[in-house]
């Protein structure tokens, strides 16, 4: 599986998976402009803004991926030390983040997948 760039459109990362039962959940902020706007869905109920810390969030699991889409959602409101404090102490959960500045935050996918970085 191919992870797009959420700023050139093309694929930048291939995910191998290691098991065929991973469920994966990708959510992100790119792609959507009004009137050459960014806007997106991934709205915090408490600020009533759009989360803008990531750009790309992918999240893989062994379990229901609807609960992991759930979890994608939320992370995309967040902002980068509240996403980690939920997400490192998880290991039913692999994580790659993209944030909006490009750097990419990643852990627990030893279970899951391995990640090779095809284009900067």
């Amino acid at each position: 599986m191919y992870i797009d760039s959420p700023f050139t459109g093309e694929p930048f990362i291939k995910l191998h998976t290691k098991q065929p039962n991973t469920s994966i959940s990708t959510s992100g902020t790119y792609r959507r402009f009004v009137d050459n706007e960014k806007h997106h869905h991934l709205i915090n109920p408490k600020t009533k803004k759009q989360g803008r810390t990531f750009s790309s969030i992918t999240l893989l699991t062994h379990t229901n991926n609807t609960e992991i889409d759930a979890f994608a959602t939320a992370i995309g409101t967040m902002n980068e030390s509240q996403a980690l404090k939920l997400l490192v102490n998880r290991e039913d959960i692999g994580y790659l983040l993209i944030k909006s500045n490009g750097n990419i935050l990643y852990g627990n996918l030893k279970p899951f997948a391995s990640f090779t970085l095809i284009y900067q």
